[in-house]
C-alpha cells in the first residue's frame, strides 16, 4: 500500500463535528446517538464499517450547514491484522475518504460524489444509499454500468479508532 499522498481541495468538516454525539471513552469511540432511520436531505451523521471491515468511515455534512455528504477515516479495526494498513495509520487516520455527495429526492441517492481507493490513491465517481444500518456504495470511473458495489455496516463502537482532534 503506498502512502496516501493526495491533495484534494476538499474541506472536510472536522471529525470532532461530523459526528457531534462522539464520546471518547476506555480507549473505544461510543456512538451515543439513537439508532433511528437516516432523514433524506440531511447527510447522515454516522460511523460505516467498510466491507472488508478494515476501516471505519465517520460520515456527515461537508461543513457547518452544509448539505453534502462526506467521510473521513475515523477508525482502522484492520490495523491489527494488516500490517499495510498499521504502517500507514497515522497518514490513514481522517483522511477524506469520500465528498461533494448531493442528495437527490427523485432517487432517494446521495449522487454526484467522489470516493478515494486509499490503497491506490485513485479517485472514482460514487453514489450512495443507505438503507436503516447499512449504506451500498457504487463507485465507477467512465461508465456507470461497470461499477463497483459495497455494502457498509452502521456501527456504534469500533476497535483501533484515530485520534480525536482537538
Amino acid at each position: 500500500m503506498k502512502s496516501p499522498g493526495v491533495s484534494t481541495q476538499v474541506e472536510i468538516y472536522p471529525l470532532a463535528n461530523i459526528v457531534t454525539t462522539l464520546a471518547y471513552t476506555g480507549g473505544m469511540l461510543a456512538s451515543c446517538f439513537a439508532s433511528s432511520p437516516l432523514m433524506a436531505e440531511e447527510p447522515p451523521e454516522a460511523l460505516w464499517l467498510t466491507d472488508d471491515r478494515g476501516i471505519v468511515v465517520a460520515t456527515g455534512p461537508c461543513k457547518a450547514g452544509s448539505k453534502t455528504l462526506c467521510g473521513i477515516i475515523a477508525g482502522l479495526p484492520g490495523a491489527v491484522t494488516d500490517r499495510n494498513l498499521a504502517q500507514h495509520k497515522n497518514a490513514l487516520c481522517d483522511l477524506p475518504l469520500l465528498w461533494d455527495l448531493v442528495w437527490d429526492p427523485a432517487r432517494q441517492s446521495w449522487i454526484n460524489g467522489k470516493v478515494l481507493d486509499p490503497s491506490t490513491e485513485e479517485v472514482f465517481n460514487l453514489s450512495a444509499t443507505t438503507f436503516g444500518e447499512t449504506m451500498k456504495l457504487r463507485a465507477w470511473s467512465g461508465n456507470q454500468w461497470m461499477a463497483t458495489d459495497m455494502v457498509w455496516q452502521k456501527v456504534q463502537t469500533h476497535e483501533q479508532p484515530c485520534p480525536i482532534p482537538e
